[in-house]
C-alpha cells in the first residue's frame, strides 16, 4: 500500500464517519428522540466506532489472503459480527454517560438501519481501493536476463535483535519483502526489519539463488517447496516454513528461467 493510497483511505473514512455522524444526528433531533448533548454524543461515539470496526476487518483482508473467489465471505460475517459489538459498546456508553434509560431501544431500527448498509458499502469502497492495489503490484515488470555477478557478493547479512548483533548466512533466508524504505528478512531465525532497499539486495545477492518474483518479494530459490496455479497467470510459492508468496506474471517468467523450466 503506497502512502498516497493510505492518506486516500484515511481521508476517505473521514469524510464517510463525519457524513455519518451528521444526518444520523440531524435525524434523531428531527425525531425528538432526545436531548441534543445525549444525541451529538451518541452520533459521534457511533460513527468512530463503526468507521474503526470496517477499518479493523478491511485490515484483516488486506494480510489474509484467500484462493477461492468468495474469499471476502468470512470478513463480511465478521464484519456482522463486529456490528453486534458495536451496538453492545454504544448500549454500554450511553447507559453510563447519559443514563438514556430506553433511548437505545427506541433508536435501535433507525441505528439498524443505517449502520448496516453504510458499513457494507463504507467496506466494499475498501475493498475496492484493495484491489486498485492488487492490480498496481501486477503491473508488467522487465524480465531481467540473467547477468554478471557483481564482484562483491553478499555471503551473510547482519540484522538487529533488540540490542544484540545477528548474523544470517544466505542459507537461512527464506525471502526479503519490500516495506517502504525498509526491507523485511525472513529467516529461519526470525523476522527482521533491515534499512536497506530491495534493488540493493537484488544486486548483490547470488542471482541463481535469489528471485525477484514479484514486485514485493525477493525469494530464495532452495526455500521454495512448491509452485501451484491458483487463477489465471497466478501462482503462490509454498515455501519450506508453511508461507506462501504470490508471483506477478513478469515474476513468474523470470522464477522459471532461472529454475530451467
Amino acid at each position: 500500500m503506497t502512502k498516497l493510497n493510505t492518506y486516500r483511505r484515511v481521508i476517505g473514512g473521514g469524510l464517510v464517519t463525519s457524513i455519518w455522524a451528521l444526518l444520523y444526528a440531524y435525524t434523531l433531533l428531527s425525531l425528538e428522540a432526545g436531548s441534543t448533548s445525549l444525541v451529538w454524543f451518541d452520533s459521534v461515539l457511533s460513527a468512530c466506532l463503526l468507521a474503526a470496526l470496517c477499518l479493523f476487518v478491511a485490515v484483516g483482508v488486506r494480510y489474509v489472503r484467500f484462493d477461492s473467489q468468495k474469499r471476502y465471505i468470512p470478513f463480511v460475517l465478521l464484519l456482522l459480527v463486529l456490528l453486534l459489538v458495536w451496538l453492545a459498546v454504544v448500549n454500554l456508553s450511553l447507559q453510563v454517560v447519559f443514563q438514556s434509560g430506553t433511548y437505545f431501544t427506541r433508536t435501535l431500527p433507525l441505528r439498524l438501519f443505517v449502520a448496516l448498509p453504510t458499513s457494507l458499502l463504507f467496506f466494499g469502497w475498501l475493498m475496492s481501493q484493495k484491489e486498485t492495489d492488487c492490480r498496481e503490484e501486477e503491473l508488467p515488470e522487465p524480465v531481467m536476463p540473467i547477468v554478471a555477478q557483481p564482484e562483491e557478493q553478499l555471503e551473510r547479512i547482519t540484522v538487529k535483535r533488540g540490542n544484540a548483533i545477528e548474523v544470517l548466512t544466505l542459507d537461512e533466508i527464506l525471502y526479503f519483502q519490500a516495506d517502504g524504505d525498509y526491507v523485511t528478512i525472513q529467516s529461519t531465525k526470525g523476522r527482521f526489519l533491515k534499512e536497506q532497499t530491495m534493488k540493493y539486495f537484488e544486486s548483490h545477492l547470488d542471482n541463481t539463488l535469489f528471485v525477484r518474483c514479484h514486485r514485493s518479494y525477493l525469494v530464495y530459490v532452495k526455500a521454495i517447496e512448491r509452485i501451484e496455479l491458483i487463477e489465471k497467470q497466478q501462482q503462490w510459492l509454498f515455501l519450506t516454513n508453511g508461507e506462501r508468496l504470490r508471483t506477478s506474471p513478469m515474476g513468474y517468467k523470470l522464477l522459471k528461467q532461472r529454475l530451467g523450466l
